[in-house]
């Protein structure tokens, strides 16, 4: 597991891996998770785009959400469903968006 120093809350005094290039860092007063540059790729970069924080980092209070419903094999189908209700109350506009255009490519 790459370990990790710094992040944009401060020091990292914990971290954990969730499956490779998915960490979760945790600081004295804040945290969120880490991606590797594969796993940021492969997020809708419409979420990419409406999330607090630019580059790889997804912070703990509602993007994080975004990690765990698009990595669901990394994550317990109870943790998915709830990703997926903070998606849709905090992520509405990309949420309705991206959902429109699954519905397009049926």
């Amino acid at each position: 597991m790459e370990t990790i120093y710094t992040s944009p809350w401060g020091a990292v005094q914990h971290q954990t891996e969730h499956g490779d290039g998915i960490i979760f860092v945790s600081t004295a007063g804040h945290g969120g998770f880490f991606l590797s540059p594969v796993r940021h790729a492969a997020i809708p970069k419409i979420f990419r785009d409406a999330k607090f924080l630019p580059g790889p980092w997804y912070e703990e209070d509602c993007d994080a959400a975004i990690v765990v419903y698009f990595n669901p094999d990394r994550f317990e189908e109870r943790q998915v469903r709830a990703a997926e209700q903070s998606l849709r109350h905090w992520h509405k506009d990309a949420w309705n968006a991206w959902t429109a255009k699954q519905g397009q490519e049926d």
